[in-house]
């Protein structure tokens, strides 16, 4: 036969096989099974094989005559041991396609009249078929003209299953069946290395709408394939959103698929730091969430998030999730899916998920049981130390403070003993107590969860995430907008020395309560006295409202300041308070102000000498320049300083 004749020979078989195998034909391998059909020729000097071999083929056609050893089973050994390497360094479709075609020459010339040396040296002459008539005569006056018939079939093969060979047998069944249960073996066998994408005619199960096109594949489910369609996650399945009529597989492009498992609690935000929402991803998995919430219900969609409290994610993106930014995560454990194309690389997180991240500490549920829902005196967001209120009965409070207030007037028209008030006013403040419910920890309230509620009263869970140390103030640590020259004068100490603390309330102009080694600290500042507004035995003092109001502006909620200790004096008082000197920044200078030092330099307090304390003197010294100048109450009271 021609040359030709083999060489599409040699194309056709191995497509032909490729088929078979399930494997793609790829153009390199068409074309080395088209020119390794030509190589048994090599033992014909006059042809264009043998002229390109030169003396080997003059020698091999001398020693054995034309279709000797060459075309035989020998031959085609010999033929797949010299192309070896082509396997050796991973080319294995090539060499397959190679050895493929050098077999097709021989199967070809076995067909002819004269038949082949199969199994060379052995002199058994090889047909096919064995009908002399049946085979081609190349001598024959015609022959010509039978060889194009055989060109063109064999053309006619390599057409047809070019493109079966993409497909392979099992692919070809679906594309002619066009059943979607086909296609899963060969989905499973690459969905972990391309995209995959489903083509065909599906059925909307809701309207009926009949639809051509391909879709992305997410997932193969029990059900069926999970789509996306136009960016909703719909299913294609009998029972599902969209039912297949005819359907097949198309490969895409390669892609990487990473894994990762999560688990973490605190604002669901904090999941941004584990994906890359730029990247294509999937969620799957159980969240636990602090209340209870609810999702639109699509019908024409599936639905990837499922539940209330406690959620259930099949597939579901961050799209899915992000109206749920701001809920809190008591528990979560994920496995995310990112699929990456080429030229893609995962960037989780970023900034704002970082800083999501850390804020996403456990949060520590505190359950309360009120009669009132207004009870309720925390709000989300807000810094509590432990023993501050988060809920008190209103009624029960104006009581006590009815039966103080009854109790003064009484004492002050002499109807009762200082005793006697004095239990009065014991009684009074425990009541205060029982109406008041206080924190045990300190931290920030993230949110707020009302659990049940009932003629007799409502459950209250009040989420916390632990943290020492309040949100910094936004606010001036000074009085006025312009810094006092006075302040210059108060003694300074350097902002690492001291003990920190920040600042929790001001009960009155010499006492504030601070956070101390992790507890709320009532302290009074040693060495000073503000006049008086919250003793209930006395009446409000002349100048005390300025003072208390210069100490609440002075020192913000949440201000960080230092303590020091008097060296001659004891650290609490017989009310248990600390004994302090507070530091603070009340100049634009580097080095930290006395606070105490300040009341007195400004007027806002009278030097108390009646315990003993190692700064006396100065501060008498203050208090001179404060009343030489009339400041504060020293020109608007009749105070005299105080004698020892």
């Amino acid at each position: 036969m021609r040359l030709a004749t083999h060489a599409v020979g040699g194309a056709a078989f191995w497509l032909v096989g490729a088929t078979l195998a399930g494997r793609p034909a790829n153009l390199a391998g068409v074309a080395a099974a088209a020119a390794a059909a030509l190589a048994p020729e090599i033992d014909d000097a006059s042809s264009l094989v043998g002229k390109l071999a030169g003396p080997v083929s003059v020698w091999l056609e001398t020693r054995w005559g034309h279709r000797g050893p060459t075309h035989s089973l020998l031959g085609l050994l010999v033929f797949l041991a010299l192309t070896s390497p082509l396997a050796i360094f991973g080319y294995w479709a090539i060499w397959a396609a190679a050895g493929v075609g050098y077999l097709s020459h021989l199967l070809l010339d076995a067909m002819t009249l004269d038949g082949i040396l199969l199994f060379w040296p052995a002199t058994f002459v090889a047909v096919i078929p064995g009908r002399d008539e049946l085979r081609l005569d190349t001598e024959a006056p015609n022959a010509h003209r039978r060889e194009l018939v055989v060109f063109g079939v064999l053309f006619a093969i390599a057409a047809a299953f070019a493109p079966l060979s993409q497909l392979g047998i099992t692919g070809a069944l679906q594309r002619a069946l066009g059943t979607m249960e086909e296609t899963f073996n060969d989905y499973r066998k690459i969905a972990d290395s391309r995209e995959v994408f489903l083509v065909g005619t599906l059925q909307d199960q809701i309207t009926g709408e009949k639809r051509q096109g391909e879709w992305p594949i997410v997932a193969l489910l029990p059900q069926g394939y999970l789509v996306l369609d136009a960016d909703r996650m719909r299913l294609v399945g009998e029972r599902g959103n969209l039912a297949p009529l005819r359907v097949t597989l198309r490969k895409g492009q390669p892609i990487t698929v990473v894994s990762t498992n999560v688990s973490f609690s605190g604002k669901l935000s904090g999941l941004l730091a584990h994906l890359d929402p730029e990247v294509e991803h999937y969620i799957s998995g159980r969240i636990v969430l602090a209340r209870s919430v609810s999702f639109p219900s699509d019908p024409e969609a599936f639905a990837t998030v499922q539940g209330s409290s406690e959620l259930t994610l099949n597939f579901a993106r961050w799209q899915d999730l992000a109206p749920l930014s701001s809920e809190y995560v008591t528990e979560a454990t994920l496995v995310i899916v990112h699929r990456l194309r080429a030229g893609q690389s995962l960037r989780l997180g970023g900034s704002a998920a970082s800083a999501e991240a850390q804020n996403a500490a456990p949060l520590v549920p505190v359950t309360l049981s009120l009669q009132k829902l207004s009870h309720l005196v925390a709000e989300e967001g807000q810094w509590i130390a432990e023993g501050d209120p988060l809920a008190q009965d209103p009624e029960r409070l104006a009581q006590a403070k009815l039966a103080l207030a009854r109790a003064q007037e009484r004492h002050r028209l002499g109807l009762i003993t200082d005793a006697d008030f004095e239990q009065a006013l014991a009684e009074a403040t425990a009541e205060e107590e029982k109406a008041t419910v206080r924190s045990p920890i300190t931290g920030v309230v993230e949110q707020i969860v009302v659990e049940s509620a009932s003629p007799s009263g409502i459950t209250v869970r009040l989420l916390f995430r632990r943290t020492d140390a309040p949100p910094q103030s936004s606010q001036t640590t000074t009085a006025s907008e312009k810094i006092d020259p006075r302040f210059k004068e108060l003694p300074e100490l350097p902002k690492d020395k001291g003990e920190v603390v920040y600042i929790l309330r001001v009960l009155d102009g010499d006492t504030v309560e601070l956070l101390y080694q992790g507890k709320a600290e009532k302290a009074r500042l040693v060495g000073v006295d503000t006049p008086e507004t919250k003793d209930p035995r006395k009446p409000v003092q002349c100048f005390g409202p300025e003072a208390s109001q210069f100490t609440t502006t002075t020192l913000p909620r949440g201000l960080e300041a230092r303590i020091t200790w008097n060296p001659v004096g004891d650290k609490r008082d017989k009310y248990s308070r600390l004994l302090v000197y507070l530091w603070v920044q009340l100049d634009d200078d580097e080095p930290l102000e006395l606070f105490n030092a300040a009341l007195v330099r400004l007027g806002y307090a009278r030097v108390y000498p009646f315990f003993k304390f190692d700064r006396l003197q100065e501060f008498r010294n203050f208090e001179a320049e404060a009343v030489a100048e009339k400041a504060g109450l020293w020109g608007a009271c009749n105070y005299e300083p105080y004698k020892k």
